[in-house]
């Protein structure tokens, strides 16, 4: 799950995979609202998130942060 991101979610095999496929789901996510003329958020702190409590927030799971090249995106807009 991609909190800065509502709807996008990923899952993989292991710790390396699932931060790939993460990638790989935001960049595909973020496409989508580009080319949907929708407005891309900004990034929120981890801490934000932490503060939210959230359901998802008290499943067993593992924090992580990806880098996205938001040029790679700009083909898009």
């Amino acid at each position: 799950m991609v909190p800065d991101l509502p709807g996008c979610v990923s899952t993989g095999d292991s710790v390396e995979e699932a931060l790939a496929m993460a990638k790989e789901a935001i960049e595909f996510h973020l496409e989508g609202m580009i080319d949907g003329g929708e407005a891309v958020p900004n990034p929120q702190p981890v801490t934000h998130h932490l503060q939210q409590k959230a359901d998802w927030f008290t499943s067993p799971g593992l924090w992580a942060m990806v880098s996205i090249e938001m040029p790679k995106l700009a083909g898009a807009v």
